[in-house]
């Protein structure tokens, strides 16, 4: 008798920019990462663990611009309260694959919200 080998599927995407944290802290691109998996989002800021949080964890997500440079970016609410940055040259495909994973993403329309320093 034969033998099969087991396949895993694992639907992660991986998306490098840059990061303004919770607590105002800017890094430009490409010093984040944003892993979105199956059951969880991962944020990398200089390859170290900034936040992990199971779907349920995180609130809505919301296409922004930077105020100063019209910087491409997705705000993401935590339940928590918290409020973080995730700078992408594709901040659509990053909204997308956030809806797809059950994510409720805000709609901004035509003119996104500017995110300032105090913001």
């Amino acid at each position: 008798m034969g033998w099969a080998p087991i396949l895993f599927v694992v639907d992660e995407q991986v998306f490098t920019g840059g990061l303004r944290t919770a607590w105002g802290f800017n890094a430009s691109s490409p010093s984040a990462q944003l892993t979105l998996a199956d059951s969880a989002l991962t944020l990398r800021l200089f390859g170290f663990v900034y936040a992990r949080r199971e779907w349920s964890g995180v609130a809505n997500g919301q296409r922004v611009v930077g105020g100063l440079l019209g910087t491409a970016g997705v705000r993401l609410s935590l339940s928590d309260g918290k409020q973080l940055v995730f700078w992408s040259f594709e901040p659509q495909v990053v909204l997308d694959a956030l809806s797809r994973r059950g994510v409720p993403v805000l709609d901004v329309g035509p003119k996104p919200p500017k995110v300032w320093l105090g913001s």
